[in-house]
């Protein structure tokens, strides 16, 4: 059955859905719908009920509207929303993934280097003069654990597998008209 839920507490916030719904007569009541419609098809529509409920209790600092940007940036006046102006030049590379690619293209000593460097800023300061710590941490073996020659992956572990329905879909977007 088609199904339109609107908000109480938000005139503008109303979602259409195909859900199972069960027909039944109860004095007072049009419907009830169930958790699993609220969560794959009203949740918005449900987090807003409670944020209101939330805000006239008088809790109104603490009160945060997941669905709306403007609340977003009025509680984190600091928030810097990506793509929001335009840039000169794209960054030379905008994967996330760049540790372990820079690691293997450089000289494995220029690499013992860097691991040296990062002493002062990843050691507390307190910790800096233990001549046990330092011992340790300059070891062959902790240069061996922290930066190796050489990558040769994750090893010692059974392969992982995993079975599929052959009706699963091969990816899910999101519904048309359910989005904010």
């Amino acid at each position: 059955m088609e199904v339109e839920a609107r908000s109480p507490v938000n005139s503008s916030s109303r979602k259409v859905a195909k859900i199972d719904f069960c027909v039944m007569e109860m004095k007072g009541m049009d419907g009830i719908i169930g958790l699993p419609g609220i969560l794959d098809y009203y949740l918005d529509i449900f987090i807003n009920i409670l944020e209101s409920g939330r805000y006239s209790r008088g809790i109104a600092e603490d009160s945060l509207h997941l669905t709306k940007l403007e609340d977003l940036e009025r509680r984190y006046g600091d928030l810097e929303m990506p793509w929001m102006e335009d840039l000169d030049e794209l960054p030379e590379d905008p994967c996330s993934f760049t540790g372990p690619p820079c690691y293997l293209s450089k000289p494995h000593q220029e690499i013992v280097q860097e691991y040296l460097d990062m002493f002062n800023e990843h050691i507390a300061p307190e910790w800096r003069d233990n001549a046990q710590l330092l011992e340790l941490l300059l070891s062959p073996e902790a240069i061996q654990v922290f930066v190796p020659e050489e990558w040769k992956g994750i090893n010692g572990f059974k392969p992982v597998s995993f079975e599929f329905k052959e009706d699963m879909p091969k990816f899910i977007g999101v519904q048309p008209g359910l989005s904010t």
